[in-house]
């Protein structure tokens, strides 16, 4: 072989090697990335997973909360069949009521009744504060409230105030 041959043959074997090393190197790096991928489909795959029980905890926790509720449900029917009676007698009761009371008051106590929050027209005064606001009530205007000449107006809530039966006893 003349020299030019030998240089010939050792740069292809030197090529040879080169792509024989990058072949290893790419399959190394080749092998990493699948690797890589199969770790991030299973972490994948287990996020899935888990939010696929906490979905199904979520449905089971629905179904037991609609579950108590329909047994409410049927309980608040129940009392609301058992009160059905007393219901009716209070409303009889309460008609009575209006047909001796003067219309003009009859009307303000329905005005006051829907403006208020909880409905309460009428409140007591306890430990010198008016019940529906909790605003202070002045002296003068509680030996007014109990003595029960007059209808006494919160001058804060505009509800009706009258005097605590629990300290009218003692």
């Amino acid at each position: 072989m003349n020299g030019i041959e030998k240089i010939t043959a050792r740069i292809r074997a030197d090529a040879e090697a080169e792509c024989a090393a990058i072949r290893a190197e790419s399959e190394e790096r080749c092998a990493a990335i699948r690797a890589e991928n199969e770790r991030a489909a299973q972490e994948e795959y287990w996020r899935l997973v888990r939010e696929g029980v906490k979905d199904t905890e979520q449905r089971v926790q629905r179904l037991g909360r609609t579950a108590r509720l329909e047994a409410k449900k049927s309980e608040l029917e129940g009392i609301e069949a058992e009160t059905a009676p007393l219901v009716a007698q209070y409303e009889a009761e309460a008609e009575r009521a209006k047909a001796k009371i003067d219309e003009r008051l009859l009307v303000a106590y329905e005005r006051i009744r829907r403006n208020v929050r909880n409905g309460l027209a009428v409140v007591t005064v306890k430990r010198d504060a008016c019940g529906g606001c909790f605003n202070r009530i002045p002296p003068q205007r509680q030996v007014e409230i109990r003595q029960g000449k007059k209808i006494i107006i919160c001058e804060y809530c505009g509800r009706i105030l009258v005097a605590d039966p629990e300290q009218a006893e003692e």
